[in-house]
């Protein structure tokens, strides 16, 4: 979803309530997705790299949240990838703007964060990693740290295969690693220079001219 249908959501929702600017709207939302990603642990938004990514909120020793990014004009894409936690934002942004009905739309922010969470977490998802692995956000590395710097380690299976899984994309599809996927694609495309990335076009360098995993 783009800033500009991002309005249009929320001007469906307020045709009883007072209109407002671009502005108010703009920082109204930003807000209110640093107030959700305080709270909540967005899979989208969890990292453990700290080289790849800004910390906004630590979990715990190994991952943490990594800000929202806020969207560059009309076009700008909201920085949210699920429609219900989109929907939870427009309806969390209207109650912050609303003159009259901002107690009806705190209620019906609950009910979409609520939906949200329902659907990450289930009687499968038993910890964070379970969470990334079932909604494709988990990561194919692990790090080590040293004197010299971060090392990635790579999962060996997902070196294998990602080769396959860009010359045929679909094949990403329900898979753990899907959005790391992505965001490689995005990095060959130039849309992103995370250090993980540039880690991961090295190793495949490599894996093209047949280096041996030390």
């Amino acid at each position: 979803m783009t800033f500009s249908e991002f309005k249009e959501r929320l001007n469906v929702i307020f045709w009883r309530d007072t209109q407002h600017s671009n502005e108010r709207i703009y920082r109204a939302m930003l807000m209110c997705a640093d107030e959700i990603l305080s709270k909540k642990d967005v899979p989208s938004h969890i990292e453990i790299d700290d080289e790849s990514a800004e910390v906004f909120r630590r979990i715990n020793d190994k991952y943490f949240i990594r800000p929202f990014a806020a969207p560059q004009g009309e076009s700008g894409k909201i920085d949210f990838d699920d429609n219900m936690l989109i929907e939870a934002l427009v309806y969390l942004t209207a109650s912050r703007l609303s003159v009259d009905n901002a107690a009806f739309f705190e209620t019906r922010y609950f009910v979409a964060i609520n939906n949200y969470e329902n659907k990450i977490w289930d009687e499968s998802t038993k910890s964070i990693q379970d969470m990334l692995e079932k909604t494709g956000y988990k990561r194919p590395y692990t790090l080590t740290r040293g004197v010299r710097g971060q090392k990635y380690n790579w999962d060996k299976g997902f070196i294998t295969s990602l080769d396959e899984y860009l010359s045929d994309y679909k094949k990403t599809w329900g898979l753990s690693y899907e959005h790391f996927i992505r965001l490689f694609v995005d990095f060959q495309n130039g849309k992103n220079q995370r250090a993980d990335m540039i880690a991961l076009d090295k190793k495949m360098s490599e894996k093209s001219l047949g280096f041996k995993e030390k």
